[in-house]
């Protein structure tokens, strides 16, 4: 499993995508077929009719709701909630999606259901999935003992 990096490079790709000014559903074309289950993407059949050049392939042996290309939908989707929150507002927006979590900015969600967000395409995507857990902890024993000059 990766580090527990995951939910900054979401951040970070969400609020990338916010510049561009696409919609969700935009944002969700552009990585299409990030969504599938694992067993899909083990096909080669199944695998031979998406886009050979497609995010798919970036995190095709994770499951999509581990996957970078999804977390940044999902992050692109609260940032989307936080501009509309804010009278459609981009730079207030941003601002109080950055803020989120006591000035934290956004964190990977506990679980998620894909379904919530218009994604995945079985059962499963019907129903909470772990997220947090699985990328291990926030901060090691070792981070949380330096100082911020040491780290």
């Amino acid at each position: 499993m990766r580090s527990g990096t995951g939910g900054s490079d979401a951040l970070d790709d969400g609020a990338v995508a916010a510049a561009f000014g696409p919609t969700i559903p935009d944002f969700r074309w552009v990585v299409g077929g990030c969504d599938f289950p694992l067993t899909e993407l083990r096909r080669e059949q199944f695998t031979q009719r998406l886009n050979s050049k497609g995010f798919w392939r970036v995190d095709q042996d994770h499951r999509p709701e581990h996957g970078l290309t999804v977390l940044a939908i999902i992050a692109f989707h609260d940032l989307q909630e936080n501009i509309a929150a804010c009278g459609g507002d981009v730079a207030a927006g941003v601002e109080a999606f950055c803020n989120q979590n006591g000035g934290e900015k956004w964190m990977l969600p506990e679980t998620l259901r894909l379904a919530d967000y218009g994604l995945g395409h079985d059962g499963r995507a019907k129903e909470h999935q772990a997220v947090r857990s699985c990328f291990g902890p926030r901060f090691y024993d070792w981070q949380l003992a330096q100082t911020p000059e040491e780290s």
